[in-house]
C-alpha cells in the first residue's frame, strides 16, 4: 500500500521532474490516486469484516447491493453474518452482528446468532450469556430451541427438557425441538444426570462478548474492525452478579374495595400494538397468572416485527384484531386508502398467523369520524374505541395508570392499554385485582353477547 510521504517524495524526484511534470500536476496525481482509493474503499466497505469469495452467490451478491445502498440496513447485516458463518467464518460473523448491534439494539436474532456462533467456537458461557440475553429483549422458540442445545451440551437435562418446551409452548410445530424433547425425556427416565463444568474455551480464536446489560442487553464494547486477536484463558471464577435493575415505580399496595355501584358483568381488557412490545412478557403472565383473555389489536406492520410474540398471543389463548397496516391518521382517507390498510393488514395476518383478524378494528389514535366508520363497516369491520384510556404509552406511574382504571370502571367498559409500555405491564396485575375484586369479568370481545358488543363504545 502507498504512503503519502513516499508517494510525494517520488512526485518530487529529479528523475520525475525530469519528466517534466510539474509540482502542480504532482499533487494533482496524488489527489487523483486518493480519490480513487477512496472510491474502491466506499464500493468494498465490509471488505474489515470478512473477505467476500469471488465465487460468491447470488444470495450473498443481492445482501451487499442492500448494505451498498444503506450500510445500517440492520437485516442485510445480519444476513450478511449468516452467510460468513455458513462459509465457515463465524469469529468475522460475530463481529457484523455486533456492529449490527450498535446500529439496532433491540434486533433479538442479532443476539441468538451470537450466541450460536460463540457456542459453535467452545465459548459456552458466553454463549449462555447472549442466549439469555436475547430471551430478555423478546422471547422466541428458537433462541428456547438453541438455549436447550446448550444445555444438553452441558449435560444438564433437566433445564434442556424445559427450554425445549418453551420452545415448542411458543410453536407447538417445531419438529426439531420435538424430536430432542422426546429423546430426553427417554433419556431422563433412565439416566441421573447432573450438570458439568463449563471447559474452559480455546485462547487463539475470538475475544468474548462483555456480559450485556440486564436491563437493555447489549454488548458494552464496540466490535472490533480487525481481525480478532488472541485472547487470555477465560477464568473459572465464579462470574459476578449482575448490576440490580433500575428501581421501578412501584404503587403502595391499596386494598380493593367493592364499591355499592359494582354490579358486575363483562369489561374488556385491550391492547394495541403499533410499534414497540416492551411490555408483551410482563402482559402475557399477567393475564396467564389471572386466567384473563383478552383483545389485541396489533398492525400488520407490528406482526411482521414481533411474529413470535404475534403467535404467542393466539397460543396463549387471545384474539387478534385489526389496527391498519402502519398506524397512520386515517380520519381524512378516502375509501380506497382504507381498504389498502386493512386488506394489506388481514393479508400479513392469514401468511403469519394463519388467521383473519376481522371483525374488529380499530382506528390508529382513534381518530375517526362517521364517514370513516361507514367505510370500515362497509368492509366487514366493527370499529371498537374505549371507555378508560390508560394513557400507558407515556408511562406514566403505575398508580396513575390504576387509578385511571378506579374511578372510571363501570360495566361494559373497554379498557385501552399498550402492547409497548413497560409500566402498563408491571400495572396491569394490580389492574386485574382491582376489575376481578370488584366483581366484573374480564372477557374477549368475541365472547361477548350480541347485546354486550351492541353496547361497545364506537367512538
Amino acid at each position: 500500500m502507498f504512503r503519502f510521504r513516499h508517494l510525494t517524495k517520488v512526485l518530487n524526484s529529479a528523475e520525475f521532474r525530469n519528466m517534466r511534470i510539474s509540482r502542480r500536476t504532482s499533487f494533482t496525481v496524488i489527489l487523483f490516486l486518493l480519490f480513487f482509493f477512496g472510491c474502491m474503499f466506499l464500493i468494498h466497505p465490509f471488505s474489515a469484516i470478512g473477505q467476500i469469495d469471488p465465487r460468491t452467490e447470488t444470495q450473498t451478491e443481492t445482501i451487499l447491493k442492500a448494505l451498498r445502498l444503506n450500510p445500517r440496513d440492520v437485516a442485510a447485516l445480519n444476513a450478511y453474518g449468516i452467510e460468513q458463518a455458513k462459509r465457515g467464518d463465524p469469529a468475522a460473523a460475530i463481529r457484523t452482528w455486533r456492529m449490527a448491534i450498535d446500529i439496532d439494539p433491540r434486533y433479538v436474532h442479532l443476539y441468538n446468532n451470537i450466541g450460536s456462533a460463540l457456542r459453535r467456537l467452545g465459548f459456552v458461557r458466553e454463549a449462555l450469556t447472549w442466549y439469555q440475553a436475547s430471551l430478555q429483549l423478546q422471547p422466541t422458540y428458537w433462541t428456547w430451541y438453541n438455549l436447550g442445545l446448550l444445555r444438553e451440551d452441558l449435560k444438564q437435562i433437566p433445564e434442556a427438557i424445559q427450554s425445549h418446551e418453551e420452545a415448542l409452548r411458543m410453536c407447538p410445530d417445531f419438529l426439531q425441538a420435538a424430536k430432542h424433547l422426546s429423546q430426553l425425556r427417554n433419556e431422563e427416565s433412565s439416566h441421573d444426570y447432573q450438570s458439568v463444568s463449563v471447559a474452559k474455551p480455546p485462547t487463539d480464536r475470538l475475544r468474548p462478548a462483555d456480559t450485556p446489560s440486564t436491563d437493555r442487553p447489549r454488548p458494552a464494547a464496540t466490535p472490533p474492525t480487525e481481525r480478532p486477536r488472541p485472547l487470555a484463558p477465560i477464568s473459572t471464577d465464579r462470574p459476578k452478579p449482575p448490576a440490580p435493575p433500575p428501581a421501578i415505580d412501584e404503587p403502595a399496595i391499596i386494598k380493593t374495595v367493592r364499591l355499592h355501584t359494582d354490579v358486575g358483568g363483562p369489561v374488556f381488557l385491550t391492547f394495541d400494538g403499533g410499534a414497540d412490545a416492551d411490555g408483551i412478557p410482563g402482559i402475557m403472565a399477567a393475564l396467564r397468572s389471572h386466567g384473563v383473555h383478552s383483545t389485541f389489536f396489533l398492525t400488520g406492520q407490528w406482526v411482521k416485527s414481533f411474529p413470535d410474540l404475534a403467535r404467542q398471543i393466539l397460543a396463549d389463548g387471545h384474539e387478534i384484531a385489526n389496527h391498519s397496516l402502519s398506524h397512520p391518521n386515517m380520519s381524512g382517507y378516502n375509501a380506497d386508502k382504507i381498504s389498502a390498510q386493512l386488506t394489506a393488514t388481514a393479508d400479513i395476518f392469514k401468511t403469519v398467523l394463519g388467521r383473519d383478524p376481522a371483525p374488529f378494528f380499530r382506528f390508529p389514535f382513534g381518530a375517526q369520524n362517521r364517514r370513516v366508520e361507514d367505510i370500515v363497516a362497509s368492509l366487514g369491520y366493527r370499529p371498537v374505541y374505549w371507555d378508560i384510556d390508560t394513557l400507558d404509552w407515556k408511562e406514566p406511574s403505575v398508580s396513575s395508570i390504576i387509578e385511571k382504571v378506579r374511578r372510571r370502571l363501570k360495566p361494559h367498559a373497554v379498557i385501552l392499554m399498550h402492547c409497548g409500555s413497560r409500566n402498563g405491564s408491571r400495572a396491569l396485575p394490580l389492574v386485574l385485582d382491582e376489575v376481578l375484586g370488584r366483581g366484573y369479568t374480564p372477557m374477549m370481545l368475541s365472547a361477548a353477547s350480541q347485546a354486550d358488543q351492541a353496547s361497545l363504545p364506537a367512538h
